[in-house]
């Protein structure tokens, strides 16, 4: 346990020195700074997107018949081998090309803030409209007798198996097991102090309240607001729903819900996982489930776009994970999850379900439509995106010939990408005036899993879940997106 714990963390601190090089500019990421096509500003991005349209057969036509593959010049399937100039980063490209068969437009979006309306209908869909609202504030951490009596047992069955996965599982709270057993005690003793039940209060979704922001100059004014809710379904389980608006400090607006505080199910894992056993609900049936609540909400024109099985952080139980995407028109936009904290990065939402139903529901950075900036983008014929990629792969966040990894001291890192997929549709990109406005314009993402080994070992496997994207490319001007 303790071998496998200690190779994970090594694997996480060789992509956190990528992530710092990156940032840092040194090695193979100076290079992405000096070769990367100098992006278009929103204005020349429209100007470039409908340059074409009056002349283009394809921007008059009507979706079906239009002859994607041939107006783009694009293949059905994709094939290269690829080495960096070193040989330490190889790319092995075996991909089919998927396209929308229609026009891509180019759309404005804008950060949407939650109303207090939109707070109240949403709490009715996921809490009810009989809910038991509490008091968290006045309850303090613990709740009730239940709720503690939920964490006196789990703690103590970590403790008595702590070698096993206790340590695992407390590892971000008790450094020990001795400290684990002291904070077992205190709970043990502050439990018949504690009430059996909590009185119910009425929820006022009209009361926003100022988050609390800081930085080296010290407090800053803000108007990023938020406000929380806890339900209790019985007196051991409390349910939250929050809603943030933070389009200046945050720069994103979400919400979240989760049925069960005590279910941890953390960050998605970019491979699958066996849960073989755990499920008694089809992945058909909660899929279903997902959808019929995400209408509720009122965001039918949202498509389901990936789904997958999954352990808690625990791997205490097992839930499926459904990804919900924008749909305009018919376009979709596209999803790629590069590190296990992605998410924030798209106008997503996210449903988990598990063998009693909805477990966790979340909507990160909510976009108003503003409308179409272009109806038909004109794009790159793929033999550009594809010169683009060939270059871009091999010196974008390129680990292996960064500075850091050939000194003498360090071990030899090498890495080998599988491209299998290529994929035309739109992404959202901040617009450098306005951190809170963005576009949705057509891009093409290099989908794959990655291997690395360090000092020829053994192969570490990543983003096997097919929504890895090694390279994503602005299919208007080349640029590289992500």
């Amino acid at each position: 346990m303790k071998l496998k714990q200690l190779l994970q963390r090594f694997l996480l601190w060789i992509g956190a020195v990528g992530m710092l090089l990156a940032l840092g500019g040194c090695g193979g990421a100076s290079k992405a700074a000096t070769s990367n096509p100098v992006p278009l500003d929103a204005a020349q991005m429209v100007e470039t997107a409908a340059q074409s349209q009056s002349a283009s057969d394809a921007s008059t036509a009507t979706p079906a018949s239009v002859d994607r593959y041939a107006a783009l010049g694009a293949p059905k399937t994709y094939t290269a081998e690829l080495q960096s100039e070193t040989g330490l980063l190889k790319v092995h490209v075996d991909a089919a090309v998927e396209l929308q068969n229609m026009n891509l437009p180019v759309e404005r979006t804008k950060l949407h803030l939650f109303t207090n309306e939109e707070a109240a209908h949403i709490a009715s869909v996921l809490l009810g409209n009989n809910a038991h609202y509490i008091d968290q504030t006045g309850a303090g951490e613990h709740f009730t007798k239940a709720f503690l009596q939920r964490e006196i047992d789990d703690l103590s069955d970590s403790i008595a198996h702590w070698d096993a996965y206790g340590n695992y599982k407390y590892d971000l709270r008790y450094y020990t097991k001795d400290e684990a057993e002291q904070a077992l005690a205190k709970f043990q003793a502050l439990l018949p102090t504690l009430p059996d039940a909590l009185p119910a209060i009425t929820p006022n979704f009209s009361s926003w309240k100022l988050i609390s922001a800081s930085n080296a100059q010290g407090p800053i004014e803000t108007t990023d607001c938020y406000q929380s809710h806890f339900t209790m379904t019985d007196n051991a389980t409390v349910s939250r729903l929050s809603f943030h608006n933070g389009p200046q400090v945050l720069s994103t607006c979400f919400f979240e819900y989760v049925r069960d505080m005590q279910r941890t199910i953390g960050a998605m894992n970019p491979d699958p996982e066996n849960v073989e056993g755990l499920l008694n609900v089809s992945q058909e049936n909660a899929e279903a489930q997902a959808r019929a609540l995400v209408d509720a909400l009122g965001y039918p024109e949202f498509v389901c776009v990936y789904r997958q099985a999954c352990l808690s952080d625990y791997r205490d139980f097992a839930y499926f994970r459904f990804f919900f995407l924008r749909q305009l028109d018919g376009a979709q936009t596209l999803y790629w999850n590069n590190s296990s904290f992605a998410d924030e990065n798209f106008e997503l939402i996210q449903v988990c379900v598990d063998n009693d139903g909805v477990l966790m529901v979340t909507y990160n950075n909510p976009q108003d439509v503003l409308g179409e900036m272009t109806p038909a983008a004109d794009l790159l014929p793929f033999s550009q995106i594809q010169s683009v990629f060939e270059k871009m792969i091999l010196v974008v966040d390129n680990q292996t010939e960064a500075e850091a990894w050939n000194r003498e001291d360090m071990p030899k890192l090498t890495k080998d990408y599988y491209i299998s997929s290529v994929r035309l549709g739109l992404s959202s990109v901040a617009e450098s005036s306005d951190t809170n406005t963005h576009l949705l314009i057509p891009v093409w993402s290099f989908y794959g899993y990655e291997e690395s080994r360090v000092n020829d070992g053994e192969p570490s496997r990543h983003g096997t879940n097919g929504q890895h994207a090694l390279l994503t490319i602005n299919a208007i001007d080349g640029t590289v997106v992500g």
